[in-house]
């Protein structure tokens, strides 16, 4: 019985049929029959031969999460495959996280991109050149980067509850500041103070799918909600 999961075996060729003996039974033990990738042969020359027998099978178990890692010795891929417990029910509220997270992406991203297709419209209500009116959709691609790092250590501090509902406040707030300026040309930087307050809210919103979909589904349904999160934020660009 081999109860090691490496088991190498130097022998020199001062008894070659010993050799041959062992390295065959040691292939055909019952106990380490395996896919024929499972055993190497190296070194084989006239002074000395090295077999080396590598059989990997780790199996790491999460008592609470029911994970299993498993490690195939025919290459060096890893698969992970994550075992649900059956007694675990999912939340039926994860759909009404969702929905109410991809109507938050959806608003945000139409917030972003407005002024674009109708740029000669605002150009003459508030009296301003094409740069000025472009500048209120490029104000999201500048607060993104310099803003990242600093979101991302706020989620992983408060949490993925409390790094939504600051977005959804800093969205909300920004929209009633957007509104605000619309009435007439003196509102202009009160609009570009709620448009840059609703990119501040964008940095809090596009990176939520995939962890959002890893905290409330399961293995078989993460990359479904992670794409309904991530398309939502794509239709409110072109409904925008």
């Amino acid at each position: 019985m081999i109860s090691n999961p490496i088991l190498t075996i130097k022998m020199t060729t001062s008894n070659s049929n010993s050799i041959a003996t062992s390295v065959s039974e040691v292939i055909n033990h019952p106990s380490s029959r395996a896919h024929k990738n499972d055993y190497e042969r190296i070194g084989e020359n006239s002074d000395d031969l090295n077999v080396i027998l590598e059989k990997e099978n780790e199996i790491s178990e999460i008592q609470n999460n029911s994970s299993i890692e498993l490690i195939s010795s025919s290459n060096t891929q890893r698969t992970r495959t994550t075992v649900h417990n059956k007694d675990k029910n999912p939340s039926n509220r994860r759909w009404i996280v969702l929905t109410s997270f991809s109507l938050l992406s959806f608003s945000n991203a139409v917030l972003w991109i407005t002024f674009g297709p109708c740029l000669y419209i605002f150009m003459n209500h508030y009296q301003r050149t094409p740069s000025s009116i472009n500048a209120l959709a490029t104000v999201y691609m500048i607060v993104y980067p310099i803003l990242l790092l600093p979101v991302l250590k706020i989620f992983d501090k408060w949490g993925l509850r409390q790094g939504v509902l600051i977005g959804a406040f800093l969205n909300s707030f920004g929209t009633f500041l957007r509104f605000m300026g619309s009435f007439g040309q003196s509102g202009f930087w009160l609009l570009f103070l709620g448009q840059t307050i609703a990119a501040i809210a964008g940095v809090f919103i596009l990176g939520v799918p995939p962890k959002l979909a890893n905290t409330w589904f399961e293995f078989g349904e993460q990359n479904l909600a992670t794409g309904i999160g991530v398309t939502a934020n794509n239709a409110g660009i072109a409904v925008g």
